[in-house]
């Protein structure tokens, strides 16, 4: 059970920093040059500051679809299916207990590799464990 809470207690760390820089942060959208800017509001005539000059179409759309609006709610989407998962496997572990008199998330063979899926993205941070890494295709 360790590892399984270790993990949520991971994903719920991450996803709470991935929140806190998105609101960090300004709107984004493009300018009149084409550039992409962050600023208070959509309002051309308020201050905004350049994000990034973007000569490709499609890198200018590719990084605003991933301004702070969209991590914020990205992350609340992972924090939602979090939750509901946790409480499928709270449920699954009472009726488990109640049955057998053990308390594991372990007879669910579905838990640990969909949370490894979900903490994947965070693979690269220091905190990330190697057992956690998926199973390879």
């Amino acid at each position: 059970m360790d590892r399984m809470d270790d993990l949520i207690a991971f994903l719920r760390a991450r996803l709470d920093e991935d929140a806190a820089t998105a609101r960090s942060g300004d709107e984004w959208t493009v300018n009149n040059q084409r550039n992409l800017v962050a600023g208070p509001t959509r309002d051309e005539k308020a201050k905004y500051h350049l994000v990034a000059v973007v000569v490709e179409d499609t890198e200018r759309t590719h990084i605003a679809r991933h301004d702070p609006a969209r991590v914020l709610a990205e992350v609340d989407a992972k924090r939602r299916v979090l939750d509901e998962f946790v409480t499928s496997l709270n449920e699954k572990d009472k009726e488990h207990d109640e049955t057998f008199g053990l308390q594991n998330w372990d007879f669910d063979p579905t838990a640990l590799p969909l949370l490894q899926l979900l903490v994947l993205p965070y693979a690269d941070h220091p905190d990330y464990r190697p057992e956690w890494a998926p199973t390879p295709r």
